[in-house]
Protein backbone atom coordinates (compact mmCIF):
# COMPACT_ATOMS: atom_id res chain seq x y z
CA UNK A 1 0.00 0.00 0.00
CA UNK A 2 2.81 2.41 0.87
CA UNK A 3 4.57 2.08 -2.51
CA UNK A 4 1.30 2.40 -4.41
CA UNK A 5 0.40 5.51 -2.43
CA UNK A 6 3.83 6.99 -3.11
CA UNK A 7 3.40 6.36 -6.84
CA UNK A 8 -0.10 7.89 -6.68
CA UNK A 9 1.36 10.91 -4.87
CA UNK A 10 3.66 11.58 -7.85
CA UNK A 11 0.72 11.25 -10.25
CA UNK A 12 -1.50 13.59 -8.24
CA UNK A 13 1.28 16.15 -8.00
CA UNK A 14 1.86 16.06 -11.77
CA UNK A 15 -1.86 16.63 -12.33
CA UNK A 16 -1.99 19.48 -9.80
CA UNK A 17 1.22 21.46 -10.27
CA UNK A 18 -0.63 24.49 -8.90
CA UNK A 19 0.28 23.08 -5.48
CA UNK A 20 3.75 24.56 -5.90
CA UNK A 21 2.40 28.14 -6.14
CA UNK A 22 1.98 28.81 -2.36
CA UNK A 23 5.57 27.72 -1.67
CA UNK A 24 6.85 29.69 -4.65
CA UNK A 25 5.12 32.84 -3.35
CA UNK A 26 6.54 32.18 0.12
CA UNK A 27 10.00 31.83 -1.40
CA UNK A 28 9.61 35.09 -3.29
CA UNK A 29 8.49 36.93 -0.13
CA UNK A 30 11.37 35.47 1.88
CA UNK A 31 14.07 36.46 -0.60
CA UNK A 32 12.53 39.90 -1.17
CA UNK A 33 12.48 40.46 2.59
CA UNK A 34 16.08 39.29 2.92
CA UNK A 35 17.15 41.69 0.16
CA UNK A 36 15.29 44.56 1.84
CA UNK A 37 16.93 43.78 5.20
CA UNK A 38 20.31 43.42 3.51
CA UNK A 39 20.10 46.99 2.19
CA UNK A 40 18.38 48.36 5.30
CA UNK A 41 21.18 47.36 7.66
CA UNK A 42 23.84 48.50 5.19
CA UNK A 43 25.32 45.07 4.50
CA UNK A 44 25.62 45.97 0.82
CA UNK A 45 28.29 48.56 1.74
CA UNK A 46 30.14 46.12 4.00
CA UNK A 47 30.92 43.38 1.45
CA UNK A 48 33.17 45.49 -0.83
CA UNK A 49 35.08 46.70 2.24
CA UNK A 50 35.64 43.16 3.52
CA UNK A 51 36.75 41.98 0.07
CA UNK A 52 39.21 44.86 -0.29
CA UNK A 53 40.64 44.47 3.21
CA UNK A 54 40.72 40.73 3.95
CA UNK A 55 43.19 41.07 6.81
CA UNK A 56 40.91 43.52 8.64
CA UNK A 57 37.64 41.72 7.75
CA UNK A 58 37.01 40.44 11.30
CA UNK A 59 37.45 43.91 12.77
CA UNK A 60 35.18 45.39 10.11
CA UNK A 61 32.49 42.83 10.92
CA UNK A 62 32.76 43.58 14.65
CA UNK A 63 32.39 47.31 14.02
CA UNK A 64 29.50 46.71 11.64
CA UNK A 65 27.55 44.64 14.16
CA UNK A 66 28.24 47.01 17.06
CA UNK A 67 27.20 50.06 15.01
CA UNK A 68 24.06 48.43 13.59
CA UNK A 69 22.97 46.20 16.46
CA UNK A 70 19.53 47.85 16.82
CA UNK A 71 18.78 47.63 13.09
CA UNK A 72 19.93 43.98 13.03
CA UNK A 73 17.69 43.05 16.00
CA UNK A 74 14.66 44.84 14.54
CA UNK A 75 15.24 43.31 11.10
CA UNK A 76 15.66 39.82 12.57
CA UNK A 77 12.42 40.11 14.56
CA UNK A 78 10.53 41.37 11.50
CA UNK A 79 11.97 38.55 9.38
CA UNK A 80 10.98 35.87 11.95
CA UNK A 81 7.50 37.37 12.39
CA UNK A 82 6.76 37.71 8.66
CA UNK A 83 8.19 34.32 7.61
CA UNK A 84 6.34 32.58 10.45
CA UNK A 85 2.94 33.95 9.44
CA UNK A 86 3.66 33.47 5.73
CA UNK A 87 4.60 29.86 6.53
CA UNK A 88 1.33 29.39 8.42
CA UNK A 89 -0.63 30.75 5.46
CA UNK A 90 1.23 28.55 2.99
CA UNK A 91 0.60 25.47 5.15
CA UNK A 92 -3.11 26.24 5.41
CA UNK A 93 -3.61 26.91 1.68
CA UNK A 94 -1.47 24.00 0.49
CA UNK A 95 -3.04 21.43 2.81
CA UNK A 96 -6.55 22.67 2.00
CA UNK A 97 -5.77 22.16 -1.69
CA UNK A 98 -4.48 18.65 -1.00
CA UNK A 99 -7.62 17.92 1.03
CA UNK A 100 -9.72 18.90 -2.00
CA UNK A 101 -7.66 16.46 -4.08
CA UNK A 102 -8.36 13.71 -1.53
CA UNK A 103 -12.09 14.44 -1.88
CA UNK A 104 -11.88 14.47 -5.70
CA UNK A 105 -12.71 18.18 -5.83
CA UNK A 106 -11.32 20.73 -8.27
CA UNK A 107 -8.25 22.44 -6.84
CA UNK A 108 -8.45 26.23 -6.69
CA UNK A 109 -5.85 28.53 -5.16
CA UNK A 110 -8.44 31.27 -4.68
CA UNK A 111 -11.01 29.01 -3.00
CA UNK A 112 -8.42 27.46 -0.70
CA UNK A 113 -7.13 30.92 0.25
CA UNK A 114 -10.65 31.79 1.41
CA UNK A 115 -11.55 28.45 3.01
CA UNK A 116 -8.37 28.12 5.04
CA UNK A 117 -8.83 31.36 7.03
CA UNK A 118 -10.55 29.66 10.02
CA UNK A 119 -7.56 27.28 10.24
CA UNK A 120 -4.85 29.95 10.56
CA UNK A 121 -5.04 30.34 14.35
CA UNK A 122 -5.36 26.58 15.00
CA UNK A 123 -2.18 26.08 12.91
CA UNK A 124 -0.40 28.83 14.84
CA UNK A 125 -1.40 27.22 18.16
CA UNK A 126 -0.40 23.79 16.88
CA UNK A 127 3.02 25.02 15.73
CA UNK A 128 3.56 26.76 19.06
CA UNK A 129 2.58 23.58 20.93
CA UNK A 130 4.93 21.45 18.84
CA UNK A 131 7.75 23.93 19.51
CA UNK A 132 7.06 23.74 23.26
CA UNK A 133 7.04 19.91 23.16
CA UNK A 134 10.42 19.77 21.41
CA UNK A 135 11.83 22.51 23.67
CA UNK A 136 10.74 20.62 26.80
CA UNK A 137 12.26 17.42 25.43
CA UNK A 138 15.55 19.24 24.83
CA UNK A 139 15.42 20.76 28.32
CA UNK A 140 14.80 17.37 29.92
CA UNK A 141 17.70 15.90 27.96
CA UNK A 142 20.03 18.70 29.08
CA UNK A 143 18.92 18.41 32.70
CA UNK A 144 19.49 14.64 32.68
CA UNK A 145 22.87 15.20 31.06
CA UNK A 146 23.77 17.72 33.76
CA UNK A 147 22.65 15.32 36.48
CA UNK A 148 24.72 12.49 35.01
CA UNK A 149 27.70 14.83 34.79
CA UNK A 150 27.35 15.67 38.51
CA UNK A 151 27.04 11.98 39.45
CA UNK A 152 30.24 11.06 37.60
CA UNK A 153 32.14 14.27 38.39
CA UNK A 154 34.18 12.42 41.04
CA UNK A 155 35.74 10.41 38.23
CA UNK A 156 37.11 13.59 36.68
CA UNK A 157 35.52 16.27 34.50
CA UNK A 158 36.60 14.69 31.21
CA UNK A 159 35.21 11.26 32.11
CA UNK A 160 32.00 12.80 33.44
CA UNK A 161 31.58 14.74 30.20
CA UNK A 162 32.14 11.64 28.04
CA UNK A 163 29.62 9.59 30.05
CA UNK A 164 27.13 12.44 30.03
CA UNK A 165 27.38 12.92 26.24
CA UNK A 166 27.30 9.15 25.64
CA UNK A 167 23.88 9.04 27.31
CA UNK A 168 22.57 12.45 26.20
CA UNK A 169 23.15 12.08 22.45
CA UNK A 170 21.30 8.73 22.01
CA UNK A 171 18.50 9.97 24.28
CA UNK A 172 18.16 13.19 22.27
CA UNK A 173 18.08 11.21 19.00
CA UNK A 174 15.45 8.78 20.33
CA UNK A 175 13.28 11.64 21.60
CA UNK A 176 13.63 13.60 18.37
CA UNK A 177 12.82 10.66 16.08
CA UNK A 178 10.04 9.48 18.40
CA UNK A 179 8.38 12.90 18.48
CA UNK A 180 8.75 13.36 14.71
CA UNK A 181 6.98 10.04 14.17
CA UNK A 182 4.36 10.70 16.84
CA UNK A 183 3.52 14.02 15.15
CA UNK A 184 3.92 12.79 11.57
CA UNK A 185 0.20 12.86 10.75
CA UNK A 186 -0.88 15.80 12.90
CA UNK A 187 -1.66 18.15 9.98
CA UNK A 188 -3.34 15.39 7.99
CA UNK A 189 -5.61 14.70 10.98
CA UNK A 190 -6.42 18.42 11.20
CA UNK A 191 -7.52 18.68 7.59
CA UNK A 192 -9.02 15.25 6.87
CA UNK A 193 -10.95 15.09 10.15
CA UNK A 194 -11.65 18.85 10.32
CA UNK A 195 -10.26 19.03 13.86
CA UNK A 196 -9.13 22.45 15.09
CA UNK A 197 -8.59 21.77 18.79
CA UNK A 198 -4.84 21.58 19.47
CA UNK A 199 -5.14 19.12 22.36
CA UNK A 200 -7.34 16.78 20.31
CA UNK A 201 -4.93 17.00 17.38
CA UNK A 202 -1.92 16.12 19.51
CA UNK A 203 -3.81 13.32 21.26
CA UNK A 204 -5.01 11.95 17.92
CA UNK A 205 -1.52 11.98 16.45
CA UNK A 206 0.07 10.31 19.50
CA UNK A 207 -2.79 7.80 19.66
CA UNK A 208 -2.24 6.81 16.02
CA UNK A 209 1.46 6.33 16.74
CA UNK A 210 0.87 4.15 19.81
CA UNK A 211 -1.99 2.12 18.28
CA UNK A 212 -0.42 1.51 14.86
CA UNK A 213 3.30 2.10 15.32
CA UNK A 214 4.32 0.02 12.30
CA UNK A 215 2.03 2.02 9.99
CA UNK A 216 3.48 5.34 11.19
CA UNK A 217 7.10 4.10 11.11
CA UNK A 218 6.76 2.70 7.57
CA UNK A 219 5.13 5.95 6.41
CA UNK A 220 7.93 7.96 8.02
CA UNK A 221 10.59 5.74 6.47
CA UNK A 222 9.04 6.15 3.02
CA UNK A 223 9.12 9.94 3.36
CA UNK A 224 12.71 9.80 4.64
CA UNK A 225 13.80 7.45 1.84
CA UNK A 226 12.26 9.71 -0.81
CA UNK A 227 14.07 12.76 0.59
CA UNK A 228 17.33 10.83 0.90
CA UNK A 229 17.25 9.48 -2.67
CA UNK A 230 16.39 12.85 -4.21
CA UNK A 231 19.02 14.59 -2.08
CA UNK A 232 21.66 12.04 -3.10
CA UNK A 233 20.91 12.38 -6.82
CA UNK A 234 20.82 16.17 -6.47
CA UNK A 235 24.24 16.21 -4.80
CA UNK A 236 25.72 14.05 -7.57
CA UNK A 237 24.49 16.57 -10.17
CA UNK A 238 25.95 19.40 -8.07
CA UNK A 239 29.35 17.70 -8.02
CA UNK A 240 29.25 17.23 -11.80
CA UNK A 241 28.29 20.88 -12.38
CA UNK A 242 31.17 22.03 -10.15
CA UNK A 243 33.52 20.64 -12.82
CA UNK A 244 32.11 23.07 -15.40
CA UNK A 245 34.13 26.35 -15.49
CA UNK A 246 31.08 28.58 -16.03
CA UNK A 247 29.13 29.63 -12.93
CA UNK A 248 25.79 29.95 -14.73
CA UNK A 249 24.89 26.23 -14.76
CA UNK A 250 25.56 26.12 -11.00
CA UNK A 251 23.26 29.11 -10.40
CA UNK A 252 20.52 27.61 -12.55
CA UNK A 253 20.89 24.27 -10.79
CA UNK A 254 20.64 26.00 -7.39
CA UNK A 255 17.24 27.40 -8.38
CA UNK A 256 16.14 24.02 -9.74
CA UNK A 257 17.24 22.37 -6.47
CA UNK A 258 15.00 24.71 -4.49
CA UNK A 259 11.97 23.71 -6.55
CA UNK A 260 12.93 20.03 -6.37
CA UNK A 261 13.02 20.36 -2.58
CA UNK A 262 9.60 22.01 -2.58
CA UNK A 263 8.23 19.30 -4.88
CA UNK A 264 9.55 16.52 -2.62
CA UNK A 265 7.90 18.20 0.37
CA UNK A 266 4.56 18.44 -1.47
CA UNK A 267 4.73 14.84 -2.71
CA UNK A 268 5.52 13.69 0.83
CA UNK A 269 2.52 15.61 2.15
CA UNK A 270 0.21 14.11 -0.50
CA UNK A 271 1.57 10.67 0.38
CA UNK A 272 0.78 11.14 4.09
CA UNK A 273 -2.71 12.38 3.22
CA UNK A 274 -3.29 9.27 1.06
CA UNK A 275 -1.96 6.99 3.78
CA UNK A 276 -4.29 8.41 6.42
CA UNK A 277 -7.28 8.65 4.08
CA UNK A 278 -7.05 5.01 2.99
CA UNK A 279 -6.52 3.90 6.58
CA UNK A 280 -9.53 5.97 7.64
CA UNK A 281 -11.66 4.57 4.79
Amino acid sequence: MSLLNLKESFNLYKKNLILIVPDAISLLITYTLLAAIFFYIGASDLIPLVQSAEDASLELLKNFFSNNILEIIISSLIFIFVTFFVGVGVTAIKFDMITDIMHNKKVSLRNSSTKCKPLLWPIILLRASIFVIFALSLLITLLLGGLIYLIFSNWGSQTAMIVSLALMIPLALVLFVGLKLALLFVYQIMFLKSTKNTIKLLKGSFKLFTKDTSFVVISGLMVFALSLIVSGVSNIFSQILDLIPSVYPAYIWSVIQIFISISVSIISSIYLFLQLKLKKD
